[in-house]
């Protein structure tokens, strides 16, 4: 009986949302300003040194709306453990085929720290490939963006002739 009483007393607390994932929820919109704000320069020493979301824009064509944000376990939880928090960017470069960039923006405390990277992969149709590097990521992102906005670009297909040929000799 004892232990239904402890049980019950606790619930307010989880549906109130005190449990320890409040904070990083609360957090979300800063840990995505935090990572959008970040260097690339600071991920990887070779890219230059603007902030991650107009660079992401750029490998996209221009458009920040291209870009999905998430805040996520960085794929550590559903153990009950302790997770660290990422930021998820994925761009949808075609609808089989996505790239995802993963940075780490907090601890297993919840407390913010400096952005790193986590995890970069690539995705087309159902394979992944996971790249070492932002630079490469980036590489297979403008490989297959360009490849993308050269069909979208290409002109439709010649209209077939109507009626009959011309005679021969005509």
């Amino acid at each position: 009986m004892r232990k239904i009483v402890a049980y019950l007393a606790t619930m307010p607390f989880i549906i109130a949302g005190a449990g320890p994932a409040a904070p990083i929820l609360a957090q979300q919109p800063e840990l995505v300003r935090l990572a959008q704000h970040v260097p690339v320069s600071s991920l990887d020493s070779t890219l230059p040194p603007i902030a991650f979301e107009p660079w992401l824009a750029r490998l996209v064509g221009g458009s920040r709306s291209a870009i999905r944000w998430e805040v996520n376990d960085c794929g550590e939880g559903g153990d009950g453990l302790a997770a660290p928090t990422c930021v998820e960017a994925i761009l949808d470069l075609a609808p089989d085929t996505a790239a995802h960039a993963i940075l780490i923006v907090a601890g297993t405390n919840g407390m913010p720290g400096k952005p790193a990277v986590w995890l970069l992969y690539a995705t087309a149709g159902s394979s992944m490939t996971p790249y070492k590097a932002l630079s490469e990521w980036a590489a297979w992102v403008r490989g297959h963006r360009g490849s993308r906005i050269r069909r979208l670009r290409a002109p439709p297909p010649a209209a077939e002739p109507q009626g009959r040929w011309p005679a021969r000799g005509a």
